[in-house]
Order: C-alpha cells, then structure tokens, then sequence
C-alpha cells in the first residue's frame, strides 16, 4: 500500500489566461532505495519498495469506537507531517508514527474492519 502520492512540481503564472502549457506527462516513480512492510488485507508481512519523494515507513492506525484498521506503507515528509487526529471526543482517530530505515514500521497482523478502511479513505482525503 502506498500511503501517499503528490503531485511534484507545480508550475505557476501571474497574468490572466497565463496557464496555456500542456499538463506535464507523468514521469515513471524511481525506486529510492527505501523498502517498508505493507499491508493487504490482514496480512501485513508483505514488503514493498519506496519510490520518489516516499522516503519514510508509515504505519497508521485508524480507530473507530472499537474496531481498528492498520495500513502500512511508504510516505513522503509531508504524509508524515501529520501526524495524529482525533474527533468526536477521541472515539474517532488516525494514528501515524514513520520512520526512515528499512523495514523499521515493523511487520505484524492488522485488526480489519468493513468500514474502517474506507473511514480512513475519506478523513484523509476529503
């Protein structure tokens, strides 16, 4: 799973109707040399190999009431910036911790829930 992917070098302009240059193609991610343990499903013994500006193991930790989720992957600084979020009084929260060696976000088995994972989805990215 890869926890993060950010758009690299945005171009600005300051007149009207400035923005006339094609969008850039994509370029293919560059492995970094950075290797994490990920998560698919339950099973979070798998490893993957980080590319770009993920130079950080993640692991987050989603909590709703008493079902959790646990993700890991690769992230960039700015994933992991973060940091912690709680709500609603602490029954809801996302706990990330990173770190920047291989394999140092540590395997183990993941607690699943249906609706913790999309939960997670949606507090992220909304």
């Amino acid at each position: 799973m890869v926890l993060n992917q950010e758009i690299s070098h945005p171009q600005c302009c300051n007149s009207d109707l400035c923005n006339t240059e094609p969008v850039p193609e994509p370029s293919e991610p560059v492995p970094n040399g950075l290797k994490c343990y990920s998560c698919v499903g339950d099973d979070c013994n798998r490893t993957v190999n980080c590319e770009g500006i993920q130079d950080h193991c993640a692991t987050s930790t989603a909590s709703l009431i008493i079902m959790s989720e646990t993700s890991k992957g690769c992230a960039s600084k700015s994933v992991c910036s973060i940091g912690n979020l709680n709500m609603w009084g602490g029954s809801i929260g996302i706990k990330t911790s990173c770190c920047q060696e291989n394999f140092c976000n540590g395997a183990t088995t993941a607690t699943a829930s249906l609706f913790v994972g999309p939960l997670i989805f949606l507090i992220l990215f909304s």
